[in-house]
């Protein structure tokens, strides 16, 4: 009951003073860039649908750097509806060196073809930069997410993970830039039997000063997933992204 009531409020108050300091004049606009495109999955759903997907940044200040992020997918079939997910995260990297952050973000999601009503998450740890440079970014990162879930078989989960990510971005060439994440993520118990894995890989192509061509590859395992869902859901989305 009390880690309930500590998670609930880490996120209301996290949002708050977010919020807040967004009210602020910013060292730098918000930059990124949103799209649509086609996705095609296999797992705990198998067809093609459509995404919208949202990734944006801003630095605030000299220390601090807000991120945005969203992804919705969305198909039907023969008139029955056949994947509904939606993510929402924002984070806030507070940098105290030029190659050591530390992160904090609250996060939401839905997906209940993978069995999950709804997924809140708040994430705290620290980032370290191997590699920082305008074409080229390597890090490493350590840390704790502390989650509570309902899923669609009407049960409930609260759980404490750590979390160690890999993170690389290169400029292949003038117009091609690749990127890829990588996270294991262990609970605070039974690790061996309930461990997650999550790999992001994209390659983004410029078209034109404001639009880009994006390919992605996601893959999702769950060691103990959740009463008759898949182990591994991987999902490849293709769209077309506006600059902003």
């Amino acid at each position: 009951m009390y880690k309930n009531k500590f998670l609930n409020i880490a996120l209301i108050g996290f949002l708050f003073s977010s919020i807040s300091s967004a009210s602020a004049k910013s060292l730098e606009p918000v930059k990124g860039r949103f799209g649509f495109g086609y996705t095609e999955s296999s797992g705990n759903t198998d067809e093609s649908k459509m995404n919208f997907h949202l990734n944006l940044s801003q630095k605030r200040n000299e220390n601090l750097k807000f991120g945005y992020d969203a992804l919705a997918i969305y198909g039907k079939s023969d008139g029955e509806k056949n994947a509904d997910k939606k993510q929402l995260k924002f984070t806030s990297e507070f940098i105290k060196k030029d190659k050591f952050s530390w992160y904090a973000n609250v996060s939401y999601m839905e997906d209940e073809f993978s069995g999950y009503k709804d997924q809140y998450k708040l994430g705290l740890g620290i980032i370290n930069y191997f590699v920082k440079e305008e074409e080229k970014v390597f890090s490493c990162s350590l840390g704790l997410d502390f989650t509570k879930e309902r899923h669609t078989d009407n049960t409930k989960k609260d759980d404490t993970w750590m979390r160690f990510g890999l993170d690389r971005k290169k400029k292949l060439s003038e117009n091609v830039r690749f990127a890829n994440h990588f996270g294991f993520l262990a609970p605070n118990e039974h690790t061996k039997d309930a461990y997650r894995v999550e790999s992001t890989t994209g390659i983004i192509v410029t078209i034109t000063p404001k639009l880009d061509a994006e390919m992605k590859y996601i893959l999702d395992y769950s060691k103990a997933p959740i009463d008759n869902k898949e182990k591994y859901d991987r999902t490849f989305l293709t769209s077309l992204s506006y600059k902003i």
